[in-house]
């Protein structure tokens, strides 16, 4: 079966409501924000090794990669990545407000991993804590 949706429509409707999954063997290409707002976790397929995550552009030509990456079997971890020229920066924002995944309503305090200068830079104390 082949579903296609965008500029057109299916029986009038532009909105498809999901209750089972979606399997793909090839590609999805999605024009708009997915909504889950009774689902879980969006789940990315084990691999022993290679990359598993989110890639993504902004400004026209600046990629981010969200995601893991494994070397070999027991050999992973968690990647935040960012290139183009090398000024683009990795930052951590803690806002309050609902809306977080569009800028929240008020900045609280903001952490660069990387800024644009390649400097880390952090909001308040940096505290080292045994327990």
């Amino acid at each position: 079966m082949v579903l296609i949706v965008g500029a057109g429509s299916v029986r009038g409707q532009r909105k498809i409501t999901m209750h089972d999954q979606l399997n793909a063997t090839g590609g999805v290409t999605i024009g708009q924000d997915i909504n889950m707002p009774n689902a879980g976790y969006i789940r990315v397929g084990n691999g022993s090794v290679g990359r598993k995550g989110i890639l993504g552009t902004v400004a026209n030509n600046d990629r981010f990669y969200v995601g893991g990456d494994a070397w070999s079997d027991e050999k992973g971890g968690l990647f935040l990545n960012t290139g183009d020229n090398g000024n683009e920066p990795i930052v951590a924002r803690h806002w309050v407000g609902n809306d977080n995944a569009r800028n929240g309503t008020q900045l609280s305090r903001e952490a660069y991993l990387v800024d644009w200068n390649g400097d880390t830079v952090l909001p308040g104390q940096l505290k080292n804590s045994r327990r």
